[in-house]
């Protein structure tokens, strides 16, 4: 079957009754959990500035963002 799904169904959007807000505190309360509530806390107010935007750089942004911090600023002096 040809069936297509939408890119919000696919990513779970599906879940009724679950909102993004939702989605965002249950993160944050599994990082509660994982690290901490002072290490949390102090994410917030990282900033971070990443050189280089290769395969790990990209990662390393990639995981930063999702973790939270304060801020990411990427420089790359060879773009692609």
């Amino acid at each position: 079957t040809n069936e297509k799904v939408s890119w919000g169904e696919w990513m779970g959007s599906w879940k009724a009754g679950t909102s993004s807000a939702d989605q965002e505190a249950e993160r944050i309360d599994r990082q509660k959990a994982a690290f901490g509530q002072d290490t949390v806390a102090r994410l917030k107010d990282l900033n971070v500035l990443i050189i280089g935007c290769r395969g790990v750089g990209v990662e390393t942004a990639k995981n930063l963002i999702l973790s939270n911090v304060g801020g990411v600023v990427v420089y790359d002096s060879n773009p692609c």
